[in-house]
């Protein structure tokens, strides 16, 4: 029983010990480029970490819609060549371009 009660007790002890042996005020200067400068890290930190998720999350999404625009862009060609069809024919500029122009 004394070890039960005793397991229940120690962290709250050890967290009162904790919070009260912290001073009540700091009388700390930050001047304003060490703040400046302790503000643009901070904003930094979050900013990478917001992209990172961002570019973690976007890449998948975007196959996945590349995905679908080739589905449909086949899904429209069946369509088009349907059986007995004349395929098309490329258009002149087309053409000039894959003969030789720039």
């Amino acid at each position: 029983m004394n070890c039960e009660l005793l397991k229940r007790v120690m962290p709250l002890a050890m967290v009162l010990v904790l919070i009260l042996g912290q001073p009540a005020t700091a009388l700390a200067y930050v001047g304003p480029g060490a703040g400046l400068s302790i503000i643009g890290s901070l904003l930094s930190f979050f900013a990478a970490i917001i992209v990172g998720i961002f570019g973690f999350l976007w890449f998948p999404v975007r196959r996945l819609l590349r995905k679908r625009k080739q589905a449909r862009e086949r899904k429209a060609q069946a369509k088009v060549a349907a059986p007995g069809a004349q395929p098309e024919e490329p258009a002149a500029e087309d053409a000039g371009q894959s003969e030789g122009g720039a």
